[in-house]
């Protein structure tokens, strides 16, 4: 999506900005050129979602550094997200009650998930974590999801730590 030229003083000089690009809505942080995924209420995310690593906004490049919180709740109909290198955090209830949410990629750079992030996700089967540090998390990120059920996939030499983890030790740890 373009700004028009009016809007382009603005952008630079806001503090915070949301937008569409792509099939994405960001909030737009000026000033450390880093933005954040977010929503409006009145578009639904669906399908596999593949988040890019930055963006383009007026010959601006912005780092995508969170997902915010609530951005996906309740979006019933996302089966998959991708979340790039770069994102360090995840808002509170980000996916809660995605109940069609099957798979979840996280980065390396995750380092915090917030309460109730995969809270209600009762299709959730893999998430693959490539973050070799257990990311700092609430105890109840994963409400009334069966964890007992989900295929965790970690970096090797981070398996053992995972699994002392009092919230990821009760997933199914694969390859």
């Amino acid at each position: 999506m373009l700004l028009t030229l009016a809007l382009l003083p603005m952008l630079v000089s806001a503090k915070a900005y949301t937008i569409k690009v792509g099939d994405l809505w960001y909030k737009i942080l000026t000033h450390n050129r880093t933005c954040w995924v977010t929503s409006v209420s009145e578009e639904q995310y669906a399908g596999d979602i593949v988040i890019p690593a930055t963006i383009e906004v007026e010959g601006y490049t912005f780092k995508v550094t969170q997902i915010d919180l609530v951005a996906f709740a309740g979006f019933k109909k996302v089966t998959s997200v991708v979340i790039p290198e770069g994102v360090t955090k995840i808002g509170m209830s980000a996916f809660d009650g995605c109940t069609g949410l099957q798979r979840v990629q996280l980065p390396s750079t995750i380092t915090e998930i917030q309460e109730d992030a995969f809270a209600s996700c009762p299709n959730l089967r893999e998430i693959r974590c490539n973050a070799t540090t257990v990311p700092k998390s609430e105890s109840n990120i994963f409400d009334k999801t069966p964890v007992t059920k989900i295929k965790l996939i970690v970096p090797s030499s981070a398996v053992s730590a995972y699994k002392a983890s009092t919230i990821w030790k009760r997933f199914v740890f694969g390859k």
